[in-house]
């Protein structure tokens, strides 16, 4: 880009009502200061955005964009790949450095991140992030819409729909691409901006750019934390000049840059592929050419001045016949004029789908070319990057125009050849059993399945609720229930203690001095419920349980039950004793343990398998850590939030892992062996807030929570 414009850069940052001219969170990388030598990367401007309860969060930053500025210039390929991976690097690190520090010292992160190169502009965004291109016809705003820019703080299902750095191990950043002109202001700045002044504040905040656009914006925070950096792109080479006017010798004056008058819209940013400003221009040049075709019909009505007959002065000579000039013109007018408005509206009309249609074509035409390198790519890796690539793009395309035919096509092929790539069984077929209502203690969220039979048993942590529903013959719905399907309640005494807040629920096996198999659900005060033969619920003792600190999973296995307590990091062994569970715990963990604290569920086989908030499976055999990684997955699980194991010993069975992450669930061997995965199939079913799995392999149905609503699936459903 610098062979194409000069750019003068200002930057500002408003902390605590202190001023600073250079804040620790924007980052100028222009001529010497490119590493490497390879200015032909462009130019980058880098403006980060930190929450949260970071020791040191000017440390942060600054090793942020060192990450990302290094990751890009290091990079080859295209400019968008080179920002993906930048801002993917930069999550890594700082996703690493939240799982290794105390909760309280844990931060996230939002960047923008733009590209100046060859005449082209290129922004990569990730959560709380703003940006803003000023140009001739109007403010264009990086992202058109985020919640970022309406709250400070969005709600936990916002925050999951667009997440910042540092939450999840994959993070999938926004790409914009634009073609500005000289005289255009690039602005990055706080999220808060967009809540702190209306578009047309900040269009005329803005301005031409430069030193004053620094002062008016900085003006606009008001004691408010804000910070931005202003690049005013200068020195581009000369437009081609307009169209000489008939009869005219000199052409026709260039029309300057400006930014919006204030009677003017602002029109959001949205992302672009390159103008077609030429194209453009054709409509603009047949609409004054059709103004100029009324007009010229509007002079060819009225008729030609008449010389007035000699007759009596009454009045003044010649002032009839002006005065029927006069009507007939009202009369020209009153029919002609309609006529003009609707040739500019629907001239107008016509340049706004032209441009839109240009706009769709461009982002299909790099989906196809995405496409093509895709497919004759022989890494698996690096086809499914470009495949996905293809697919964002395409969206891009039908945000445009949602009904384009080729993109549709093409979204449904690529789609199609990313799930043979990526293992993808898709659920076509999901039942929807339920929706379970919210309770006294909060929204329902249900996190444990078990299937006995045709019964469904439903553990909802969130309503603090344990239910018994009936399965109709064929599996796919639910009987209606008969009775109250409450079995157990938060806060309601059963036998001789009062339920506290629900952990976990198992089917726990006969084994030991345990005579029969049965339904136990725990809760945090340390007391097990069990549901006897005859359908009542009573309170089992338990050993100990006041040293449970913070237990986050149960297991069952051979009449043993099991819990996983993260905070201590222990697993603890019950082994059954007459009426209860009365015998001490003993530590199932071999000194040293291993670091539980990012532990959130587990599964027994007679090994007993924990997940790990990371994405790590940690597998152990009489208390021994055995080795386990997963391998061959097509991407890392992003926000892991279950797992249900099958078989008996390791040779049987796979091990399922809900992520909500990824809406999916994700099937490995004992060895970790990536085997399959399973998603909704469009329009099926809604699993962005996947909680809880069960799965029969027998009769070949998985059963799935996503929040409060239930569904029920056949888990072979061909492709």
């Amino acid at each position: 880009m610098e062979a194409s414009f000069k750019t003068a850069v200002h930057r500002f940052g408003v902390s605590q009502g202190l001023v600073q001219d250079h804040p620790p969170n924007v980052t100028v990388v222009e001529g010497a200061d490119v590493p490497g030598g390879r200015q032909h990367r462009g130019s980058m401007y880098i403006y980060i955005e930190v929450l949260g309860g970071l020791p040191d969060p000017a440390y942060t930053m600054q090793h942020l964009a060192e990450i990302i500025r290094d990751e890009y210039y290091q990079a080859s390929g295209s400019v968008t790949g080179g920002l993906g991976q930048a801002l993917r690097a930069a999550n890594d690190w700082l996703f690493e450095e939240n799982l290794n520090s105390p909760r309280e010292q844990r931060g996230v992160a939002g960047v923008s991140c733009a590209v100046l190169r060859d005449g082209d502009l290129y922004v990569g965004q990730i959560g709380p992030a703003l940006a803003y291109l000023a140009q001739a016809e109007g403010l264009r705003r990086f992202p058109e819409d985020s919640p970022w820019l309406r709250q400070a703080i969005p709600s936990d299902a916002e925050r999951a729909a667009s997440p910042p750095l540092g939450v999840r191990r994959v993070i999938e950043p926004l790409f914009y691409h634009a073609t500005p002109d000289g005289g255009d202001v690039l602005v990055l700045a706080s999220p808060a901006l967009a809540r702190l002044a209306s578009s047309q504040g900040i269009a005329e905040a803005i301005g031409t750019g430069g030193e004053a656009a620094r002062r008016r914006l900085q003006s606009l925070a008001s004691g408010e934390e804000l910070g931005a950096v202003i690049v005013t792109l200068a020195g581009v080479a000369a437009a081609p000049a307009p169209p000489e006017a008939e009869g005219e010798e000199e052409p026709a004056a260039a029309v300057p840059h400006r930014a919006p008058a204030a009677h003017e819209e602002a029109r959001p940013f949205s992302p672009l592929p390159p103008r077609a400003a030429p194209q453009a221009a054709h409509v603009r040049q047949a609409a004054a050419a059709a103004g100029a075709g009324l007009l010229g019909a509007l002079r060819r009505t009225l008729p030609p001045p008449q010389t007035p007959v000699a007759r009596r002065p009454l009045r003044p000579a010649g002032q009839a016949g002006r005065g029927l000039d006069t009507r007939r013109l009202a009369v020209v007018l009153a029919v002609l004029l309609p006529v003009l408005v609707i040739v500019v509206v629907l001239g107008t009309r016509f340049q706004y789908e032209y441009s839109q249609r240009q706009r769709a074509d461009g982002f299909l035409r790099q989906a196809n070319e995405a496409h093509a390198a895709a497919l004759a790519n022989g890494d698996r890796g690096a086809q499914l990057e470009g495949l996905r690539q293809t697919l964002g793009l395409v969206d891009q395309a039908l945000q445009v125009i949602p009904d384009q035919p080729q993109a549709l096509a093409l979204r449904q092929q690529a789609t199609r050849e990313l799930d043979a790539a990526a293992n993808v069984h898709r659920l076509y077929t999901l039942w929807p059993l339920g929706e379970l209502p919210a309770g006294p203690t909060g929204q329902a969220r249900a996190t444990r399945l078990l299937v006995r039979g045709s019964d469904l048993y439903i553990l909802d942590r969130g309503a603090g609720r344990v239910y018994r529903r009936v399965l109709n013959p064929t599996g796919d719905a639910l009987e209606p229930a008969t009775g109250n399907p409450v079995l157990i309640q938060q806060g309601q005494s059963q036998g001789t203690a009062v339920v506290g807040e629900l952990l976990d629920m198992q089917w726990m096996p006969a084994g030991g001095a345990r005579a029969n198999a049965g339904l136990v659900a725990l809760d945090r005060n340390g007391s097990v419920f069990e549901l006897d033969a005859a359908g009542a619920v009573g309170a089992l003792p338990v050993a100990d349980s006041a040293a449970w600190r913070k237990p986050v999973a149960a297991g069952a296995y051979g009449g043993n039950l099991y819990l996983l307590d993260a905070q201590a990091g222990r697993i603890l062994k019950y082994v059954p004793a007459a009426g209860g569970y009365t015998n001490p715990p003993v530590d199932y963990l071999a000194a040293p343990a291993p670091d539980l604290s990012g532990a959130i569920d587990m599964g027994i086989d007679g090994r007993i398998y924990v997940l790990m908030a990371d994405g790590k499976v940690l597998k152990f055999m009489l208390g021994k850590q055995q080795p386990f990684d997963i391998t061959g997955l097509d991407q890392p699980l992003a926000n892991p939030v279950a797992m249900f194991v099958t078989g008996e010993d390791e040779a049987q069975g796979s091990i399922y892992i809900a992520d909500a992450g990824l809406a999916r669930v994700v099937q490995l061997n004992k060895k970790g062996e990536f085997l399959g995965q399973y998603k909704a199939g469009e329009g099926a079913g809604d699993l962005a807030q996947l909680s809880g799995l069960f799965v029969d392999e027998a009769q070949q149905r998985i059963y799935l929570a996503s929040g409060a609503r239930l569904y029920a699936a056949p888990m072979n459903q061909g492709s």
